[in-house]
C-alpha cells in the first residue's frame, strides 16, 4: 500500500521524518551487526528498522513508504515485535502515520540503547580477556623460561658430570703413567746403585787382597829377619851358664822376644781384621747378588 503527502504534512510528521533519516544514517554509520553483536533477534529487528527507515527518506516532492516486513521477522517476541508490527504498517492517516514513526523511533533508540551496552560489556569483556590472555602469556613465557633453564642446567650438570668421569680418567692415567715412569727411574737408580756397589766392592777386595799381601810379607820378613837375628846370635854367643850371660845379653834378647810378640800380635790382629772384611765381604756380596736376582 503507498501513501503519497502533496507536501502540507505537519512539523511533526517532518521531524518524525528527519529523525528516522538521522537514524537511518546512524544505522548506516554502524550497519547492522557492525557493533559486535551476534546473530540474534535484537539484530533481525534492527535490521528491519534501517529497511524501513530508508523507506521514509525523501526522494521525491513526497514520500513514499513501503512496507516489506514479512520476509525479514522470523519469529517476534511477546512485547517488542508487536510494537514493531504495528509500528511498520502505514495507516492512511498522518496522526497514524507521526504516532508509528514516534514508536518506531522510540524502540529504535531503546534497542541502539542496548546495543550500545551490550558493545560496552563486550568491548570490557574483550580488554579483560586480552588482560588474561597477557597475563596467560606471561605465565606461559616464565613457564618457559623456567623449563628451558632447568634443561640448561641438566645439560650443564651431564656436561660436568662427563667432564669430571674424563677428569678422573686422565688423572688415574697420568698416575698410571707416573707411577710407571717413577718404578722405571727407581729401577734404573738401583741397577746403578748396584752397579757402584759393585764396582766398590770390587775395590775393597783389591785392597783387602793387597793387605793381606803386605801383611803375609811381612810375616814372612819378620819370620826372615828373626831367623837371621837367630843365626846371628847363636855364633857369637857360646854355650855358657845362663848365670855367665851378661846384663846386656839379656836386654837385647827381652827386646827381641818383646819385638816378635808385637809382630805376633800384629799379625793376628791384620788376620782377624782380614777375616772380619772377608766375611762382610761376602755379606755384601750375598745382598747384591740377591738385589741383582730377587727372583732365584
Amino acid at each position: 500500500q503507498n501513501v503519497r503527502s502533496d507536501g502540507s504534512s505537519s512539523d511533526v510528521t517532518k521531524w518524525t521524518i528527519t529523525s528516522l533519516t538521522a537514524a537511518s544514517d546512524a544505522i548506516d554509520t554502524y550497519g547492522p551487526g557492525g557493533m559486535g553483536v551476534e546473530d540474534t533477534e535484537e539484530e533481525l529487528l534492527v535490521s528491519l528498522l534501517h529497511n524501513e527507515c530508508r523507506e521514509w527518506r525523501p526522494h521525491r516532492a513526497g514520500v513514499t513508504t513501503a512496507v516489506r516486513n514479512s520476509h525479514l521477522v522470523k519469529k517476534a517476541s511477546p512485547s517488542d515485535d508487536a510494537i514493531l508490527k504495528e509500528s511498520l504498517q502505514v495507516h492512511n492517516s498522518s496522526k497514524t502515520c507521526v504516532t508509528t514513526a514516534t514508536t518506531q523511533l522510540k524502540v529504535l533508540c531503546r534497542k541502539f540503547a542496548v546495543l550500545s551496552e551490550k558493545v560496552k560489556q563486550e568491548a570490557k569483556m574483550r580488554e579483560d580477556a586480552e588482560k588474561e590472555i597477557r597475563r596467560l602469556n606471561d605465565i606461559i613465557q616464565e613457564k618457559t623460561k623456567q623449563r628451558e633453564m632447568e634443561q640448561t642446567t641438566v645439560a650443564y650438570e651431564e656436561q660436568n658430570r662427563q667432564d669430571k668421569d674424563q677428569l678422573t680418567k686422565v688423572t688415574q692415567h697420568l698416575r698410571d703413567v707416573t707411577m710407571s715412569h717413577a718404578n722405571e727411574l727407581e729401577k734404573l737408580h738401583m741397577r746403578d746403585a748396584k752397579q757402584s756397589h759393585y764396582q766398590d766392592m770390587e775395590a775393597l777386595k783389591a785392597a783387602l787382597y793387597e793387605s793381606q799381601s803386605a801383611a803375609h810379607e811381612a810375616e814372612k820378613r819378620a819370620l826372615e829377619l828373626q831367623g837371621e837375628l837367630t843365626a846371628v846370635v847363636r855364633p857369637l854367643l857360646p854355650p855358657a851358664p845362663i848365670a855367665a850371660i851378661g846384663s846386656d845379653n839379656h836386654s837385647i834378647l827381652r827386646a827381641l822376644k818383646n819385638r816378635n810378640k808385637q809382630l805376633q800380635e800384629r799379625l793376628q790382629q791384620e788376620a782377624d781384621a782380614t777375616f772380619q772384611l772377608e766375611e762382610e765381604i761376602n755379606m755384601i756380596t750375598s745382598s747384591y747378588h740377591t738385589l741383582l736376582n730377587p727372583h732365584d
